[in-house]
């Protein structure tokens, strides 16, 4: 790669892509040696350089280098990899237009990256970036594009995060919005739907504790439904996902006096006691997401 001539790389770029970009993301995620994604890395800004602005490879190239940095920080930790990741993914959407038909592809990645840097540093101003980019992202992509669900997970978790930074109402409205979308977008067997229910479990529990709206209840009883029916039956997290719908019914037939919300309770009590191993007793809600502690060291950016 280092013996290509630079007048070839605009050639290279235009005739090859996207088999080129592909080939190098695809290099950088097989390869364990820094030295040898270097020079993967090497290539894709030699030929990034290589393009006039306005060209419309600069941008897939862009992420590519994103892709870069982001994997070096992943090994190293090095907040400054981080900062190169999101300097590049926020390169790549500058030169990507509005109207690009794969313009939320940078933005997907920026926000992911944003949200990255707020687990490092928790400076509000990535999150609020991470919010704008990430709204920017739901809306560049199609509502029948099969990658919907990455900017909308994104979305949904830039929003928790503020909510529960600065406690606005608005920020868990659009959460829980956001959230049951991102769910929808998925198919039942999809391995990232059990963690997307979770989260808007979890935030359409903190919307009911600060309105009380009946309507939120139903939406986390079928929340709660959807979790069961999709995760393994024994499994830990199918019998909570049974017991915290037993626990929403329960709720909401205190409220409403309901028969139906009465006999559903007790079905799905029985059905995870059923489901429980042996040797483990019946679990209630299982605990909140967003309380794990963080595993990793914070860098503070300068």
């Amino acid at each position: 790669m280092d013996g290509l001539p630079d007048l070839l790389l605009p050639h290279l770029a235009e005739r090859v892509a996207p088999a080129t970009i592909q080939m190098l993301s695809d290099k950088l995620k097989s390869l364990s040696a820094p030295e040898d994604q270097a020079v993967a890395a090497d290539l894709a800004r030699r030929i990034e350089r290589s393009l006039p602005d306005g060209h419309h490879l600069r941008g897939p190239y862009l992420v590519v280098i994103g892709e870069t940095a982001l994997a070096r920080f992943e090994d190293t930790l090095d907040i400054d990899d981080l900062d190169e990741a999101v300097e590049a993914y926020r390169a790549a959407v500058r030169a990507t237009p509005d109207d690009h038909p794969h313009r939320a592809t940078p933005l997907t990645h920026l926000t992911s990256c944003l949200l990255k840097c707020f687990e490092q540093t928790e400076d509000p101003e990535d999150l609020d970036e991470a919010v704008d980019v990430g709204r920017a992202a739901v809306r560049a992509m199609p509502d029948d594009h099969p990658e919907r669900a990455a900017p909308l997970m994104n979305l949904s978790t830039a929003l928790q995060q503020r909510f529960l930074r600065t406690g606005d109402i608005q920020d868990l409205n659009e959460t829980v919005t956001v959230g049951i979308a991102a769910v929808r977008a998925v198919p039942d067997d999809h391995p990232q739907r059990e963690p997307l229910l979770v989260n808007v479990r979890a935030a359409l529990q903190q919307q009911l504790e600060h309105s009380g709206d009946l309507g939120n209840l139903d939406e986390l009883a079928a929340v709660f439904r959807a979790a069961a029916r999709v995760t393994p039956v024994n499994s830990t997290h199918h019998v909570g996902h049974l017991a915290d719908l037993a626990a929403a019914l329960q709720q909401r037939f205190e409220r409403t006096g309901d028969p139906g919300d009465a006999n559903e309770v007790v079905e799905a009590s029985r059905a995870a006691v059923r489901a429980a191993p042996d040797d483990q007793p019946c679990p209630g809600a299982s605990p909140r997401p967003g309380t794990a502690h963080r595993t990793r060291p914070r860098h503070r950016r300068q």
